[in-house]
């Protein structure tokens, strides 16, 4: 499993250590944390059952699970010293190059000292930073920064306004003053003086730029197959008994396909309501059927003060929302019942394979081959996809291809305070296009880096692990090298995905385009809590906090709940991040954590 760790990094100046080691002697009292790593200036720390891999010389720990990032995929033992060297020697980059994996590495060079912490590509593992003076804290939760003292769980109101306005982007900063995340795919260095550096070993435009691009699409087609059944069954290797969540929907199904042949006992869920739109029951039976694994149907309920329930660690950004605490919750609770100890989940697939909503497929063709057959045909298939006509498929992807300037992060700022928006979003690191890069590859790497976000925010990985095989690097590596355009192939979206179990899915899944939704549920959810809400947001330390425009909330507030709707939607939403705040201000949960 993946669990807590902590990890403690002090300048040579510091022979005693001083305040690090303290931190470290309050680890082991306060959350019996087991030190398991100690070097001049460096310790670690991790509780019972964590997974850890040492390299044999000692100078290398990885929290999480291994896989050698070609040919088969069982998870690495043990790093042998030859192997250990080139680690050290590329200061960790080797772990990007040639493996792949759930981890957070610590690699110190034998030479200089220096320390470099890294998160895999995937950001499976989570990974937040303090600094107490010089000394600096890498820990796997915010909770456990605050409870030793290093942060004091104070709010940073700018950064959580911020992230109400773009809540899918994620660039480093947190809602907590003091603490940083540790980005998928990024590596922070700690010199013995204490200077520290950041960089990227992982870039996805190393596979994103034209030279990289698969034009043959049986090639594609091919890779998309392999490495998605690669790394799904890897996963699957570290686990006994799977539970996952299946609706019937195209990503889920696909990894459900992949899990047939898993050793592995396996188990499947569909979630739905009393609301008929949420119901997916008959897609996933017959995703069931197929594989021949047993479907257990959990029917969610909501009740009054549901929307004050909270997540039992508390998190760096505001949890997600209500629908997802109580699937969160519901999951978990099978889980315990059937004696689950991991969770998988198609999440990301969406992302991963190019479901764009754009014209940019076409916009692409037309940037690399201009006015030609190639873009006739991309446009063809633009039109069928979404069911207009040529002509306007064609207008909207000649105005993508020639001036259409990219929209990296949509804001949501109904309801906020005009001064509480932010001027400009602060965008991740991937976002920096190289020269000559298609608009329509930009659109695939954005929705890539906001499909991390599930990584990121589960509250379900505290109780086993959580595996998003559609987000494992070796599978976004060659979905970033294909273009966009195939991903449209014969007017549907997801095209190589479809292609690349056709023979494994059923007809009615391969063919299925739309998707269930949880709309009346939410709404019901809402008139549930309404009195709540009220004061959470008219009353609230967002409102204090001058962050949202009380005349526009109360207006809102009092317009009448449509049938069907979506507006009360961004009020159940505001909510949430007003609890979240009363739980590190008032240093508890509104209500008995879950």
């Amino acid at each position: 499993m993946v669990g807590r760790y902590l990890a403690v990094h002090w300048p040579s100046a510091m022979p005693d250590g001083g305040t690090a080691r303290r931190s470290v002697r309050n680890a082991e009292r306060l959350l019996g944390l087991t030190d398991i790593h100690q070097r001049p200036g460096f310790a670690l720390m991790v509780e019972a059952g964590v997974d850890v891999l040492k390299a044999a010389s000692g100078r290398t720990t990885v929290i999480g699970t291994l896989f050698p990032q070609h040919g088969e995929s069982n998870g690495i033992v043990e790093v042998d010293q030859e192997t250990s060297h080139a680690i050290e020697s590329s200061r960790g980059d080797r772990l990007i190059t040639g493996y792949w994996g759930s981890y957070v590495a610590f690699v110190t060079e034998k030479d200089s000292g220096a320390l470099h912490v890294i998160r895999d590509p995937s950001g499976s593992v989570s990974a937040y930073t303090a600094t107490n003076g010089e000394v600096t804290y890498f820990a796997s939760d915010p909770e456990m920064l605050v409870s030793l003292g290093i942060a004091d769980g104070k709010l940073d109101w700018p950064s959580l306004a911020h992230h109400i306005c773009y809540p899918l982007l994620r660039n480093g900063r947190t809602c907590l003053l003091g603490v940083d995340a540790v980005l998928p795919g990024m590596a922070l260095t700690l010199q013995p003086d204490g200077s520290r550096s950041e960089r990227y070993p992982w870039n996805p435009w190393d596979y994103a730029r034209g030279d990289q691009q698969i034009e043959n699409m049986d090639e594609a087609i091919e890779a998309v197959s392999f490495e998605t059944r690669r790394c799904a069954l890897a996963l699957a290797s570290q686990s006994n008994h799977i539970l996952l969540e299946l609706s019937g929907g195209l990503d889920s199904s696909i990894v459900a396909a992949c899990l047939r042949k898993t050793t592995a006992e396996l188990s499947l869920v569909t979630l739905m309501s009393a609301e008929p739109g949420s119901d997916e029951r008959r897609y996933a039976r017959i995703v069931a059927e197929s594989i021949g694994a047993p479907l257990h149907e959990i029917m969610l309920q909501t009740t009054p003060g549901d929307i004050l329930r909270l997540p039992k660690a508390r998190s760096a950004f505001p949890d997600q929302s209500l629908l997802h605490q109580i699937m969160n919750d519901a999951l978990s609770q099978h889980a315990a019942a059937i004696n689950a100890d991991s969770f998988f989940s198609g999440g990301g697939g969406d992302n991963v394979f190019c479901y764009l909503g754009t014209a940019s497929p076409a916009a692409d063709v037309l940037r690399k081959s201009g006015f030609s057959r190639n873009f006739y045909t991309a446009v063809s298939e633009l039109a069928d996809l979404y069911r207009s006509t040529i002509w306007t498929a064609a207008r909207y992807a000649v105005r993508k291809a020639l001036w259409a300037k990219p929209i990296f992060a949509r804001r949501e700022i109904a309801l906020l305070a005009q001064e509480a928006i932010p001027s400009a979003p602060l965008l991740h690191h991937w976002f920096n296009r190289p020269p000559g890069s298609l608009p329509g590859k930009l659109e695939h790497l954005i929705s890539i880096a906001y499909g991390q976000w599930a990584t990121d925010s589960s509250q379900r990985a505290q109780f086993a692990a959580l595996r998003y095989p559609l987000l494992a690097q070796p599978l976004v590596q060659t979905c970033l090298r294909i273009p966009t355009w195939m991903w449209i192939a014969q007017g549907r979206n997801r095209s190589i995905a479809r292609d690349a179990f056709k023979d494994d899915l059923p007809r009615e899944i391969l063919q299925r385009r739309s998707k269930g939704d949880f709309v009346g549920f939410v709404g019901e959810m809402y008139k549930q809590n309404a009195s709540i809400i009220r004061e959470v947001l008219l009353d609230g330390h967002l409102a204090r906090a001058g962050l949202l425009d009380r005349d526009a909330v109360e207006k809102s507030l009092a317009a009448p709940t449509q049938p069907g709707g979506t507006a009360f939607n961004r009020l159940l939403t505001l909510a949430r991040p007003g609890i979240w705040a009363e739980s590190w201000i008032q240093g508890r949960s509104p209500m008995p954590a879950t």
